[in-house]
């Protein structure tokens, strides 16, 4: 298992360099979720920062494979015997995928999108110009996105010229649809994430709030760009047959609120920035406190 607590905007690239040993990736599961098609071979794992991945390694010749990440030597494999080697191929493996699902995690490809909750989320910008749908984040009662429980959610998501990774608290979403013409074996159409970096193609993903309502926080998960403001918040009512409202760029009220929408902290970009500088901690510290 595969935890990459990555806080810039860049992918682990968890690939081979040197291969005597022709060793298989397998991927079995990305941020918690097993695959519907499990096990996967893939020839790279691109996590996004903050994404994890469980991955088999299994290896068909004596000799050595080293594994880079982010250009670094991070693994080296020693097959020194070939009679404790697989004589199996990638049919042998058996395919398996779960036999229930919790509610929050129904395949939402052909789902029918709830009525007024297609909203569009744009990461865009750099350094002091990282913003969420052209605003960086205000605290309190101060909300992007609204949905309901129940609802299938439908968020289009896109990055400008830049890429930025998308990170989604509470509730995973699945991958509906890419415009990237060159989707790998590691992302594609169908699978689920909360975390996701690929490029700079726009995205549609959906999710379903079934049993927690109040606050999701949404933003890029690389830190300097999250301070600077490159964050949001989505509510989720607790009612059962409501209605989402798109770019609210304000405070909401009415039915189905579940907690203190003015409470939070305030955000203070200088204060944060010199902070960034001098002590890793208080990266921390200060995305914590916009949370709360």
């Amino acid at each position: 298992r595969i935890l990459y607590a990555g806080w810039q905007d860049l992918s682990l690239e968890f690939e081979k360099v040197l291969d005597e040993a022709q060793c298989e990736f397998q991927l079995l599961a990305k941020d918690g979720i097993y695959l519907t098609d499990y096990p996967r071979p893939v020839d790279m794992l691109p996590i996004a920062p903050g994404g994890r991945a469980d991955v088999m390694v299994r290896c068909n010749s004596a000799g050595v494979t080293k594994i880079h990440a982010l250009g670094r030597m991070t693994l080296t494999v020693v097959a020194e015997s070939e009679d404790n080697l697989s004589s199996s191929s990638d049919e042998d493996l058996v395919p398996w995928t779960p036999d229930v699902r919790p509610d929050y995690l129904v395949d939402l490809m052909s789902a029918e999108v709830s009525p007024g909750c297609s909203c569009s989320t744009k990461l865009e910008g750099y350094d002091d110009g990282s913003l969420i749908n052209r605003k960086v984040y205000i605290p309190g009662n101060h909300f992007l996105h609204t949905s309901y429980l129940g609802a299938t959610v439908e968020r289009k998501l896109s990055f400008g010229y830049l890429s930025h990774s998308y990170h989604q608290h509470v509730y995973p979403f699945q991958v509906v649809s890419s415009e990237s013409k060159e989707i790998s074996d590691y992302f594609k159409v169908g699978d689920w994430h909360d975390t996701y970096m690929y490029g700079i193609a726009d995205l549609t993903i959906r999710y379903r709030p079934t049993v927690l309502p109040g606050k999701i926080m949404v933003h890029c998960h690389n830190s300097l760009h999250a301070d600077r403001g490159m964050m949001a918040k989505e509510y989720v009512r607790d009612i059962r047959d409501g209605q989402c409202q798109c770019e609210v760029d304000g405070s909401i009220s009415g039915v189905g609120i579940v907690d203190d929408l003015d409470k939070g902290g305030h955000y203070n970009g200088s204060a944060n920035l010199k902070c960034l500088s001098t002590v890793a901690i208080c990266l921390i510290v200060t995305s914590l406190a916009l949370l709360l």
